[in-house]
């Protein structure tokens, strides 16, 4: 047991004073022992915790970690120095200008890690939430491909591989093939 440990177990410091000092990559996905066993949890455990899929789980993570890493954030800190959300914002618009994300995935970028600084704030790890004014794209439909109807003979191609297709999510192929009949 280290004599930081013990320190914080008799109450003498508080916790969350000594995690500020943690790169933001623990309080992303949390800390672990020598063991792999968790010993401070992180974002990525409260989202776990409060039941979202693992699915948007990793996604969500993965997104406000290749941001941090993007823009070249380590600690918490560094947010608060002038430009960092300009930095975090550029970094975003630049990878929408080369077309490695659409507007919508932005707005997924903003809102993910506006909610890791609000988190941060709520589990008095941060006082400030210095990520609440990263704001997305307001016209995210903008992008959006342009799409028709499709003809009578495309409406019975899709029904008809509907109804021979595999079962997807909870939805057999017969199913997918009313409710494509009936929309």
């Amino acid at each position: 047991m280290t004599q930081l440990k013990r320190t914080v177990d008799a109450g003498l410091i508080d916790a969350n004073e000594t995690a500020k000092g943690e790169p933001l990559q623990v309080h992303l996905e949390g800390k672990t022992d020598a063991d792999g066993a968790i010993i401070m949890p992180g974002y990525k455990q409260h989202l776990e915790a409060k039941g979202d899929t693992a699915d948007h789980v990793t996604l969500t993570v993965s997104r406000i970690r290749h941001l941090f890493e993007g823009a070249g954030v380590v600690f918490w800190k560094d947010l608060a120095q002038p430009g960092a959300e300009t930095r975090l914002a550029s970094w975003l618009g630049k990878r929408r200008a080369e077309g490695e994300i659409t507007v919508g995935t932005l707005n997924y970028y903003s809102r993910a890690v506006r909610s890791f600084g609000g988190w941060m704030k709520e589990s008095r790890r941060a006082s400030t939430n210095y990520l609440a004014g990263l704001h997305g794209v307001l016209k995210a439909d903008a992008e959006k491909q342009e799409t028709r109807p499709l003809s009578a003979e495309e409406m019975r191609r899709l029904i008809a591989a509907a109804k021979t297709g595999a079962s997807w999510r909870t939805f057999s192929g017969d199913y997918r093939a009313i409710l494509y009949a009936l929309a």
